[in-house]
């Protein structure tokens, strides 16, 4: 092309290649190093695209995670581990986690299970644990409330009609009834057959209302009479 590439600077980590336009005066200088080719013409930020790739410590982090969730996910059932929809390959190597005995050759398992996990989602497994388990956030906050209302039945007159304005179609004559029953069996020390009857049924009235608030079922009437825990009772008031 006629033109005289001028060359700036060379040293053992850099090697120069003249590249010469067309549409310019004067050639350009390309700078490579690390197999990275440098246009002088960029700024430094540009000329390097370090992409966000997480550092080594991040990974190494994330690696002993995803081990570590595998660890538990391989001591499950094996019914549970098919029910997560996990990868065949994958699904395979937990399974088979429970026929090695060796300390060695279960530590090498557990290492391939946490490479096989570590292109997959880890939240959904994470929440399926927690099903499992029954200690999922929502759970706990369940039991801690169906425990609170329990206590205000013993302790306050009015508080079976406010448990009956929020959850509809209550027995109200079936719970008082048991929390009758549950009160005699304190004041006379006996084994607490009511107090636990009185959790069930508060359990079951909370998980009506939420799968109806979700679309999981149609009406009160779907649920209830499948449970046959909650249901109003026949010409029972619905305030005390």
């Amino acid at each position: 092309m006629g033109c005289e590439p001028i060359i700036i600077g060379c040293s053992v980590a850099f090697e120069t290649l003249p590249l010469c336009l067309d549409n310019r005066t004067s050639p350009v200088t390309i700078t490579r190093s690390r197999g990275q080719l440098i246009d002088p013409t960029k700024s430094e930020h540009d000329a390097f695209d370090y992409g966000d790739r997480p550092s080594k410590s991040q990974r190494k982090r994330d690696s002993t995670a995803a081990q570590d969730l595998g660890a538990l996910v391989a001591e499950l059932p094996r019914d549970k581990i098919e029910s997560l929809g996990l990868p065949e390959k994958l699904q395979d190597a937990l399974i088979e986690t429970a026929r090695i005995s060796a300390h060695e050759g279960k530590r090498r398992h557990l290492q391939l299970i946490g490479k096989l996990m570590r292109n997959i989602d880890l939240e959904p497994i994470r929440a399926a644990l927690e099903r499992f388990s029954g200690t999922s956030k929502q759970e706990v906050a369940d039991m801690h409330l169906a425990e609170r209302w329990r206590d205000r039945f013993l302790k306050e007159t009015d508080a079976v009609a406010l448990f009956a304005n929020d959850y509809a179609g209550t027995d109200l004559q079936q719970l008082r009834t048991m929390v009758r029953n549950a009160q005699k069996e304190q004041a006379q020390n006996k084994p607490p057959r009511d107090f636990r009857k009185i959790y069930q049924f508060v359990r079951e009235a909370i998980d009506v209302r939420r799968a109806i608030a979700s679309g999981g079922a149609a009406s009160a009437d779907d649920l209830t009479n499948d449970s046959g825990a909650i249901h109003q009772g026949d010409g029972e008031e619905q305030s005390a």
